[in-house]
């Protein structure tokens, strides 16, 4: 595939971006095994994250990748940013998701959706 699809919904403050494409060198940069909280969890870096996150840590802390078979619930939940901002809808999610059977990359920015349900439609895709 050249290029990328991209897919957003929204309801009131609530929104999901899925954006699906190859997997590029720059996006393999990105990915870090599950088994490396240190690398995405981001209960582990309190905000403002530009001031504890260290800097080779900022890409994977940001927006990591992982590979679908080690995509569980619990590292969805680790990525989970609640905010206490007033008008917003609570959780914030961004990561990649790499689907290794084709090299296809889906990505995921949300507010606003539950992480057990964006999960949930994660597996669905298989690997």
């Amino acid at each position: 595939m050249d290029g990328a699809v991209s897919v957003t919904w929204t309801k009131g403050y609530s929104e999901l971006r899925w954006t699906v494409s190859d997997m590029t060198e720059a996006d393999a940069e990105r990915q870090t095994p599950a088994a490396n909280t240190e690398n995405y969890d981001l209960s582990l870096y309190p905000v403002p994250r530009a001031e504890s996150v260290p800097d080779y840590r900022r890409e994977t802390v940001n927006d990591p990748v992982f590979l679908s078979y080690e995509l569980t619930q619990e590292v969805v939940n680790m990525r989970a940013d609640y905010s206490n901002e007033p008008g917003d809808e609570g959780v914030r999610l961004r990561f990649g998701v790499h689907y290794s059977d084709n090299e296809m990359l889906v990505e995921i920015s949300s507010k606003g959706v539950s992480p057990e349900w964006i999960y949930e439609k994660l597996m669905e895709l298989g690997d």
